[in-house]
């Protein structure tokens, strides 16, 4: 997984902060700040399709003001935790992170809803979550994500601003487009939903959505 310049500018928004990232997200920054060029950088890079070196994400990370902690399935980078986002997240992570940054993790998680939940779990009451994750990339990983799926789970569990755009294109060089969320659209292929949203409301227990569509529509005759 990586984190281009749109998506890092939008991280940075809300720096200082502590940040949860599910994933060591690799930097492909194409502007400052490259504080530190990672390890292995050369063959990094060559599996992202990227010509220029990949960035240390921890000390750009502590360099723009976020402390940041990695979890994933396994420690490919060497600085993650080993957590298993199908399952419960562990007690000592809950309620601690103003941000929480999925680079394109929850589509390899196949328990994707307990995944949200973690999400939900990780925030503290006034937090933001951003996305990048497929929306049109066949085999990429065992989902691809509508942006109604992020507009009703949010949503419904609290959270009063839903900001999606989808990106697509050479990295670096992407188109970007923001959406209805619950409007359907055809999307160019190896495309991205591209999302931001603030927690307002902290709700005793997470709520499962109904799609909008059905809500709006109950009756499916118009």
């Amino acid at each position: 997984m990586a984190v281009e310049q749109i998506v890092f500018d939008e991280i940075c928004k809300f720096a200082p902060a502590r940040i949860l990232s599910l994933g060591y997200p690799d930097l492909l920054l194409s502007g400052p700040p490259v504080t530190k060029v990672q390890e292995n950088s050369e063959r990094i890079s060559k599996y992202h399709n990227w010509s220029g070196p990949t960035s240390d994400t921890e000390a750009v990370f502590k360099a723009v003001g976020l402390d940041a902690v990695y979890v994933d399935i396994s420690s490919s980078r060497g600085i993650e935790r080993i957590v298993d986002l199908n399952t419960e997240l562990p007690d000592d992570l809950a309620g601690q992170f103003d941000i929480v940054l999925d680079p394109g993790t929850l589509e390899h998680c196949f328990n994707i809803g307990q995944a949200f939940r973690n999400i939900l779990k990780a925030l503290k009451p006034k937090g933001t979550v951003i996305h990048v994750n497929p929306v049109s990339m066949i085999n990429h990983g065992f989902w691809n994500l509508s942006p109604t799926a992020y507009y009703d789970w949010y949503t419904d569990n609290g959270f009063d601003s839903v900001l999606v755009r989808v990106i697509w294109g050479k990295i670096n060089q992407r188109g970007v487009q923001q959406l209805h969320p619950i409007k359907r659209y055809q999307l160019p292929p190896e495309a991205s939903c591209f999302v931001t949203a603030h927690r307002s409301t902290i709700k005793a227990d997470p709520i499962w959505p109904v799609q909008s569509k059905y809500k709006r529509n109950p009756t499916l005759m118009a």
